[in-house]
């Protein structure tokens, strides 16, 4: 089923606190003498929508030496829980399994900025016959009670579905804001979820097979004509059906997109002012809240003006 869609979104990007308006902060501003190393674990699946601002940082703020290593989101986490990582962004929160961690450990949780909004999205090639899913159709074919051709039987063969390796942020935002918890389930004939190396080997193989959905980040495909995001129905937390909407900066920000999430950075130590100078940077400076607009996702802090043309 097309759908058509009448919302325009202009996001018109401002400082909400006056701190905000200050694009490098006075705290980097000291002498060459006292340049500071900032150690940085980035989120890989992160890459395309984050190497620009972390570009525009390192050459903001001379004073500041930028260290980037990308990495899976577990061992990004891993690093900031061993003190190997000043500051880690990833496209995720903590696990249920971090989180059991850090309470039995007696462990205040890490100071958490956030950057912007992004979405977990369902995407294939434009030729793909499907531009629907419903949430319960995804449940009900993951957890391995029905196949995608028990709903569409115009699809001659079932779908290969690949998503980036399990410890990856896109494994976990798609357990629990897709299956709720649950765990995916193989079929006797025929292999459920597909886990490909990368958030970039999982784009390629859908560009490489037709007959197939990807499982990814939103930043990862906007703007690039070559994918095509699938819309999805589901009914919200009142109960009420809410129609197929695709994902879009519009519909992420009206949360009218089931699976919606944020890119957060953690900070090792508040005290630490190089990191925090990252993290403001990030989360608040109007180069890179702009930079996000003008991405496709909705950036942190915004004003916000929706215009609804019919």
């Amino acid at each position: 089923m097309k759908i058509r869609y009448y919302i325009l979104i202009s996001l018109l990007v401002c400082l909400v606190l006056s701190s905000c308006n200050r694009d490098v902060d006075p705290e980097a501003k000291r002498s060459q003498d006292e340049r500071k190393t900032i150690e940085c674990c980035m989120d890989e699946s992160l890459s395309r929508v984050m190497d620009k601002p972390l570009a525009m940082f390192d050459s903001l703020f001379k004073n500041f030496d930028l260290k980037i290593e990308r990495t899976n989101a577990f061992d990004a986490m891993a690093k900031l829980f061993a003190q190997k990582a000043e500051v880690i962004i990833i496209g995720r929160d903590y696990s249920k399994e971090e989180d059991s961690l850090m309470k039995a450990h007696l462990m205040e949780p890490y100071l958490k900025m956030v950057s912007a909004r992004d979405a977990l999205c369902f995407y294939s090639v434009p030729e793909f016959p499907l531009d629907t899913l419903t949430d319960e159709q995804i449940k009900e074919v993951m957890t391995g009670a029905k196949y995608l051709k028990d709903y569409y039987p115009k699809l001659k063969d079932e779908p290969t579905i690949v998503i980036p390796n399990n410890l990856s942020s896109e494994y976990l935002n798609f357990r629990y804001l897709v299956l709720d918890g649950e765990k995916v389930v193989n079929k006797k004939d025929w292999k459920t979820l597909n886990y490909l190396e990368t958030a970039d080997s999982v784009s390629k193989f859908v560009l490489e097979n037709k007959n197939s959905i990807g499982i990814g980040f939103f930043s990862n495909i906007v703007k690039d004509p070559r994918y095509k995001p699938l819309a999805v129905s589901y009914i919200d937390s009142t109960g009420n059906y809410v129609f197929p909407h695709v994902v879009h900066q519009a519909n992420i920000l009206q949360q009218l997109y089931p699976y919606t999430l944020e890119l957060n950075i953690f900070i090792s130590d508040q005290d630490d002012k190089a990191s925090l100078a990252l993290g403001r940077f990030l989360s608040k400076s109007s180069k890179s809240q702009n930079y996000f607009n003008d991405f496709g996702i909705v950036p942190r802090y915004a004003d916000i003006k929706l215009i609804d043309e019919r």
